[in-house]
């Protein structure tokens, strides 16, 4: 129920434009929701990377992996970690 949210939430505020970049200027111009754009830049590097390329580039794990040149149960385990820290980051913002 988690990921699913967040996917919804992270797809939902994305723009049509889509960049190769994780940077802060990227994810600000793609992440329409504020809160969701601070929650990303509080996710560490590998963390950030692994959303940004499977949620808003909409990667397959294999593509990642490859990008990322690190196994695709690696891929799976960032992004399982990633996303349980993104929906603990989120439901501070929305308890505060």
């Amino acid at each position: 129920v988690g990921l699913n949210w967040a996917t919804s939430r992270l797809r939902k505020a994305t723009r049509e434009t889509i960049g190769q970049n994780v940077d802060r200027p990227y994810v600000d111009d793609e992440v329409a929701d504020p809160a969701i754009a601070a929650a990303l830049h509080e996710l560490s590097v590998n963390h950030r990377e692994v959303i940004v390329m499977r949620y808003l580039l909409d990667w397959s794990i294999n593509d990642i992996a490859a990008a990322l040149e690190v196994p695709p149960g690696t891929v799976k385990s960032r992004l399982h970690r990633a996303v349980g820290h993104l929906n603990e980051l989120l439901d501070r913002e929305t308890t505060e």
